[in-house]
């Protein structure tokens, strides 16, 4: 074997201090009522850094936006060594070229970082872009969470940009997103998300400027300290015609992280015609409530799931939904392929949790299969495609934003949450099922500083009996 010799490179680092502001005051733009800083005296400074650092090393001041570096997020660093505060104010961070990390330093050598980031994104509904980009060693923190303009009603939340390129939170990383959309129609360059720190309520497409089917997205890795409720690879629960695209099924890789459900596909929108793909999911330790191939998004191709020390409580290899009709259709339309080692599963379905494979009796070569290979692994119960039952299949939906007032928001209005044409029981007969079941969701706004708006939205789903046959 020829001897191979690792060299250690490290990055280029920019040191960034942030004395132009101060812990109680900081520039934005007065906004519902608020009062421009720019009149009031600032107070408590945090105190200034000198210019250079013990080796020589120059430190420069201001927000990360006016101090952007250009290249791959591993060659070149912003390593902070004071908090910095930064607003970007309704623009996008950087572009494509640009790339780093941005860190915090630790002086004290406790293996802590010494410094934050306190950020905001924008402070209207439109997205942005941000640029190739990692976090790594820093806490995130929402600027409401740090401080609040004087008189204003405002909620200085992280806001929602959407990834140029290389986008990674490491696991000694904490950010917040309140919506995290993958998806963006100017992302040119072919690059990984990796996820391994962070909280996101929700994971979807997104509803501006997503005029694609192909996310450029060529690998995901979640796992580590991640926190996603629901990881939902798919579109945005919005009927506008920029939100209901499909999306590309590249490789997932999953290693740990705290994941209650994760589905191959989007969970939100019904009305997605899906793309001709073949999903891989590589799953490497992690405790979930249950992982499924397809939810309310099908799958035009074969899906293959590799799974090893593992806690799950429900699998399905296939779809969660039984509608195999129609370009929306919710099934798995290919083969589906499981190895599964050294894992506990308490329920395991290798196939559709309802409706039937594929079935061509008169072309047999036409047939889809499910194949799974388990070792050193536990199941409570175990079918080998599915096991049926009442299939309850999404068929619309509301989503609203809305100014919080004192009236409550109308859930039953038509032009609103629309519940007064749900009649529990009622035949359905375009769809030969049930109304049967609905859900109602509040969202805090993502997009910044929405003053006292809330995101309200209903899903309805309709009830059929459906049995599995997997051939």
């Amino acid at each position: 074997m020829k001897e191979i010799t690792i060299t250690a490179k490290w990055a280029d680092a920019t040191y960034l201090d942030n004395n132009d502001n101060y812990y109680d005051r900081i520039s934005v733009s007065s906004v519902s009522g608020g009062t421009a800083n720019a009149t009031l005296s600032p107070f408590a400074p945090a105190g200034t850094r000198s210019k250079t650092l013990g080796n020589g090393k120059t430190v420069k001041t201001g927000a990360i936006l006016s101090n952007l570096l250009s290249g791959d997020v591993y060659e070149k660093a912003i390593v902070l060594v004071g908090n910095n505060q930064n607003f970007t104010g309704n623009k996008s961070y950087g572009g494509s070229s640009n790339g780093f990390t941005v860190m915090s330093a630790d002086f004290d050598l406790d293996e802590e970082p010494d410094y934050s980031l306190i950020w905001q994104l924008g402070n209207q509904t439109s997205r942005y872009s941000i640029c190739p980009i990692r976090f790594d060693f820093l806490p995130v923190i929402e600027m409401g969470m740090a401080m609040k303009e004087d008189g204003s009603t405002q909620y200085y939340s992280l806001g929602c940009y959407r990834p140029l390129g290389h986008f990674e939170v490491t696991e000694t990383s904490l950010i917040h997103f309140g919506q995290f959309e993958f998806g963006n129609d100017k992302r040119t360059l072919e690059a990984p998300l990796i996820l391994n720190g962070g909280i996101y309520d929700q994971y979807t497409k997104g509803t501006m400027g997503m005029g694609t089917a192909d996310d450029k997205i060529n690998y995901i890795i979640i796992g580590g300290n991640v926190r996603i409720p629901s990881f939902t690879p798919g579109a945005h629960p919005s009927d506008r015609a920029s939100a209901v695209k499909p999306t590309r099924h590249c490789a997932l890789n999953v290693m740990g992280g705290n994941i209650d459900y994760l589905y191959l596909t989007g969970n939100y929108n019904e009305n997605i015609t899906p793309n001709q793909d073949n999903p891989h999911c590589y799953i490497d330790g992690g405790n979930f409530k249950q992982v499924a191939a397809a939810g309310k998004e099908g799958i035009d191709g074969d899906v293959f799931f590799n799974i090893n020390h593992s806690v799950i409580e429900e699998f399905y290899g296939g779809s969660t939904m039984d509608q195999s009709t129609g370009n929306n259709f919710k099934t798995v339309k290919g083969n589906i392929n499981v190895t599964v080692d050294n894992s506990k599963i308490t329920k395991y379905c290798g196939g559709p949790k309802f409706g039937n494979m594929n079935l061509d009796e008169d072309n047999p070569a036409n047939n889809k299969t499910v194949t799974t290979n388990a070792t050193g692994t536990t199941f409570g119960v175990y079918y080998g495609g599915g096991n049926g039952g009442t299939s309850y299949v999404q068929y619309a939906s509301t989503d609203v934003t809305e100014t919080k007032a004192q009236n409550p928001y109308d859930w039953n209005g038509g032009s609103k949450g629309n519940l007064n044409s749900y009649t529990p029981g009622s035949y359905r007969s375009t769809g030969k099922n049930y109304m049967a079941d609905y859900e109602m969701e509040i969202v805090n706004s993502s997009a910044g500083t929405d003053a006292n708006k809330g995101i309200f939205r209903t899903y309805f789903y309709a009830a059929q009996f459906s049995a599995t046959n997997t051939g």
